[in-house]
């Protein structure tokens, strides 16, 4: 499984350790090179679980949730501020950050955000009102704040090219399919303005390229093969696949408790919450009793 120089993710608080003596600086390009070569920015249905979150990675940078998920697994606010459920956890009602626009300068309203979210979820009934959006499902709900901090609830709209538009930190600036990408710092990002002025991702690099790349000085994150970072380089390793949870039917071979102790064993939980996880960050199983 490949190692990550830098997760993507801290791009937005850009690649500085927060215990680094060095002040973060303001402005200048951030160059990636990464070994996968997408032909559209889209979630990849049928890929490996490392081009998977790469891409995840990149569209969590233009686009952005409802609602995170902290590393405690509890639910924080995101573009939507305050939310409320009813007993049966079936009918939801979120309250939205106001004040918010669209990288192409268009109003983030709860009619748009209902159009983008019922389109992905068509078993959903999202009904938008005055400044807040609803959420109705047949069956209860109760995990829906995590489901809603997943990478495939980002709120993306497309232009005529079919490039993501959304309210992240970044917005598309240039794309050429499986050659380069490049994002520019969204001025009036609601969360602040990113420091780096440009990320730019560079694609279908191989990892020997990529090492040789960051020898010359010409990217600053690449992947290493395992084992081989230098001892000097500053490395972070990236998880080879996030699991949040494991349902068995009531019917299946997950009833036998041998099988769920295998699988319990097989799994190192023991930085991590007994239940529900941080996208892209943590693993976890939650196994059924019943």
């Amino acid at each position: 499984m490949r190692q990550i120089a830098l997760l993507l993710l801290a791009l937005i608080s850009l690649a500085y350790d927060a215990g680094s003596a060095t002040r973060p600086h303001y402005g200048g390009t951030l160059r990636v090179a990464i070994q996968s070569a997408p032909s559209t920015l889209d979630l990849p249905d049928l890929s490996t679980p490392a081009d998977y979150w790469e891409m995840a990675h990149v569209l969590s940078l233009v686009g952005e949730t409802l609602v995170n998920v902290d590393v405690e697994g509890r639910p924080q606010p995101a573009l939507a501020v305050a939310w409320q459920k009813d007993s049966s956890a079936r009918h939801w009602q979120f309250t939205l950050r106001r004040g918010i626009k669209f990288h192409d300068g268009s109003h983030f309203s709860p009619a748009e955000i209902a159009r983008i979210l019922g389109g992905l979820h068509p078993e959903w009934n999202v009904r938008p009102s005055a400044d807040s959006l609803t959420i109705d499902t047949d069956a209860s709900a109760p995990s829906l704040l995590a489901e809603l901090a997943m990478p495939r609830n980002l709120i993306l709209k497309r232009n005529a090219d079919s490039i993501p538009v959304g309210t992240g930190a970044f917005r598309v600036a240039e794309f050429q399919p499986g050659k380069v990408l490049k994002l520019a710092a969204n001025e009036d990002n609601w969360s602040g303005r990113p420091f780096v002025d440009m990320v730019e991702i560079e694609f279908a690099k191989s990892l020997r390229d990529q090492a040789l790349s960051l020898e010359l000085a010409r990217a600053d994150i690449v992947e290493v093969a395992p084992g081989a970072a230098s001892p000097s380089a500053r490395t972070r390793t990236s998880f080879p696949v996030e699991l949040m949870l494991l349902v068995f039917p009531a019917d299946s071979k997950g009833a036998d408790l041998h099988l769920r102790e295998a699988l319990a064993l097989s799994i190192d939980r023991s930085r991590f919450n007994p239940c529900c996880s941080r996208a892209a960050s943590r693993q976890l199983a939650c196994f059924p009793t019943g």
